[in-house]
């Protein structure tokens, strides 16, 4: 599966599957440009190809400050209701009242604002 445009920042998409389209077990995805920070994700799901089970990403860059993120989920990819992470290093460094960059208020309100929809995903969930 080669698609021309954009998958949530993925060029390239190379894809095992064990039953039909729906119902990957293993997906391995490259991308050229960046998803989140990420350069390679490798995803496992034991339900169709929206609800995994547990994807496990690695990342060169930083992505909100830790080096490695595990992140599990029990509902759909795009709606989920609990997203968990064991990271190494603390997630939200920033304080309140701080400013180390140009964009740290904003980024504590964008923060703040996902987590009312009880959602870590920083660039929100899709509900």
């Amino acid at each position: 599966m080669y698609p021309k445009t954009l998958f949530m920042g993925h060029e390239k998409a190379i894809m095992y599957p064990k039953t039909p389209f729906m119902g990957y077990e293993k997906v391995i995805m490259y991308q050229k440009t960046l998803f989140m920070g990420h350069e390679k994700a490798i995803m496992y799901q034991k339900t169709p190809f929206m609800g995994y089970e547990k994807a496990i990403m690695y990342q060169k860059t930083l992505f909100m400050g830790h080096e490695k993120a595990i992140m599990y989920q029990k509902t759909p990819f795009m709606g989920h209701d609990r997203f968990f992470m064991d990271i190494e290093t603390s997630a939200f460094r920033v304080r309140r009242g701080e400013r180390r960059g140009r964009n740290a208020r904003k980024r504590i309100v964008r923060i703040s604002r996902q987590r009312r929809k009880h959602c870590n995903v920083p660039t929100g969930c899709g509900r």
